[in-house]
């Protein structure tokens, strides 16, 4: 037998063989010294038939031997002898083979742990059934009819998905959460849990992700901001069973190579790319068709968002503050819908925020601001290295368990929003990150030449490649960015000569310290008005 050649199941009455016979037609490649070895058999037969691909064509197999057996009760003949279909029977047919519900005008079917909106599926099998059994009739028109059926069964009137409060439906299951235990069991998936969304992780209790935390997330931030890395993910899976809103998104700032963008990845890996949005903090102030973006997804991140200001912080403010939003698609009806996702955005430095935005608590209140201060070389095979599947598993039982700790306390990092507006406004300024850097605060009240301090900062702006927008080119422009740090326009002395005042001086280190700074004591300062 030369492998391709399947024994006669007909004949053998062995189990085995007729297994190995099945498997065989079904595609598998069997060698004569395997099928004369009963123990290498046995070993083939069962790797064959975990085959991921032999496994689906003995189950479209079964599908549709099942569907001949039905045939007769799915069509009928009628008084000109001509056999028609039964358009109620297949619309209950189909719902029993797709599990499908309706919701919004739209059929939904359950596939591989997960609903999904029908992408033609069930057109193909009323095809199939036409074809089965000899049906001539107008394909469009029995097609039409059929799905008229099939939307009356199980309609929703509310959006139906991902209502589980202690539910994560993974790649090998249904993991229940149980909080007040602080515990975690596998369930088998199911059509009745209704979910539209599934993670690609496998979860595996015996992991505990330890190796993958202190190579690599623990290196990104400082450990009192270690908690946040896993906080957001716990939150947006929260956020995706329905629970509260709560209010919070992300600004990941660092230099260039400082693990932010792999973080985003490692985000992508436990999430898996279909379940992430990528709208930019601009597009959702900017974009009224961004909730189309956002629906159904779990996260929005966005890598290297962009310095420009902010120009409108409103629809913001509006989709973070709760779940319930219109979606307005191109070219059809608004409509409600559920926007869970948690927003993720990354920088090298955050937008301006306008002026108006300033004393705006609730716009502060709806950010943690997350510093990742290292740099790392570049390393082509660290994601190789890093993102294997029991690191995955593993990181993904401490987001459990962080998901845990917030049902219980509330979300773990939750800074106030005066102290994110300081971060927030210090990185986004660079003068501010100038004056942290090289002076230090004082008692007493120092005079700052003011071409010298141009000159300082002009310098320090070209050596950190700060954006030549927001590096000033006069001194008018560098009085208006001066003022808001705490500066002030003075005249000292008798001859009158403008400059600046502070409660700041240089630190004595600073490179960029003039080195010859007008001297003080030629009398008091004038503040002009």
């Amino acid at each position: 037998m030369n492998g391709t050649e399947s024994p006669s199941a007909s004949t053998t009455g062995d189990p085995l063989l007729d297994r190995a016979a099945d498997l065989m037609r079904l595609g598998a490649t069997c060698t004569d010294e395997i099928l004369a070895s009963p123990n290498r058999l046995q070993v083939w037969v069962e790797e064959a038939s975990q085959d991921p691909e032999i496994r689906a064509r003995e189950e479209e197999a079964a599908d549709l031997a099942n569907l001949d057996r039905r045939l007769a009760m799915l069509t009928r003949e009628n008084k000109q002898g001509n056999r028609v279909l039964e358009h109620g029977e297949i619309g209950r047919y189909l719902c029993s083979r797709f599990h499908t519900i309706s919701f919004n005008k739209t059929l939904y079917i359950y596939e591989g742990g997960i609903y999904r909106p029908n992408a033609g599926d069930l057109e193909a099998r009323i095809r199939e059934i036409i074809d089965r059994a000899v049906v001539k009739c107008s394909i469009s028109r029995e097609t039409r009819d059929i799905l008229a059926y099939a939307m009356t069964y199980h309609r929703h009137l509310k959006y139906p998905f991902n209502r589980h409060k202690d539910l994560i439906p993974v790649a090998n299951g249904v993991v229940r959460i149980d909080y007040p235990t602080g515990t975690s069991a596998l369930l088998p998936h199911s059509p009745e849990f209704l979910f539209s969304f599934k993670l690609p992780v496998v979860y595996d209790p015996t992991t505990n992700g330890q190796a993958f935390h202190d190579a690599v997330l623990s290196q990104y931030v400082e450990s009192e901001y270690l908690d946040t890395l896993y906080q957001i993910p716990a939150q947006a899976l929260m956020q995706a069973q329905g629970t509260k809103p709560y209010k919070k998104s992300y600004i990941l700032q660092g230099d260039q190579d400082a693990g932010k963008t792999t973080y985003l990845e490692w985000l992508t890996a436990l999430f898996g790319p279909e379940n992430i949005a990528h709208a930019s903090l601009h597009q959702i102030g900017m974009d009224r068709f961004v909730n189309a973006v956002l629906e159904s997804k779990m996260l929005n991140t966005y890598d290297d968002l962009s310095d420009v200001p902010l120009e409108n912080t409103g629809p913001f403010k509006a989709l973070t503050g709760g779940f319930d939003h219109q979606v307005e698609r191109k070219h059809q009806q608004p409509y409600q819908s559920l926007i869970t996702a948690v927003h993720v955005f990354s920088c090298n430095a955050p937008p301006d925020v306008p002026e108006k935005i300033l004393f705006d608590s609730a716009f502060w209140g709806r950010w943690e601001y997350v510093h990742f201060p290292n740099v790392f070389e570049v390393d082509p095979g660290f994601k190789e290295r890093y993102f294997t599947p029991a690191n995955l598993s593993g990181s993904f039982n401490r987001v459990i368990q962080m998901m845990i700790r917030i049902q219980r306390e509330g979300l773990v990092i939750n800074h106030s929003p005066s102290e994110v507006k300081d971060e927030w406004q210090l990185s986004s300024d660079p003068f501010a990150m100038f004056c942290r850097a090289h002076l230090v605060d004082s008692s007493e009240e120092h005079n700052f030449n003011k071409e010298h301090l141009l000159d300082s900062f002009q310098d320090y702006c070209y050596a950190e490649g700060i954006n030549e927008r927001k590096i000033p080119t006069s001194l008018k422009a560098l009085t208006t960015t001066a003022f808001k740090n705490g500066f002030k326009d003075v005249m000292k002395g008798k001859k009158r000569v403008r400059m600046y005042a502070t409660h700041r001086t240089w630190r004595p280190n600073s490179k960029y310290r003039p080195s010859k700074e007008e001297s003080t004591d030629a009398g008091n300062n004038q503040m002009l008005g």
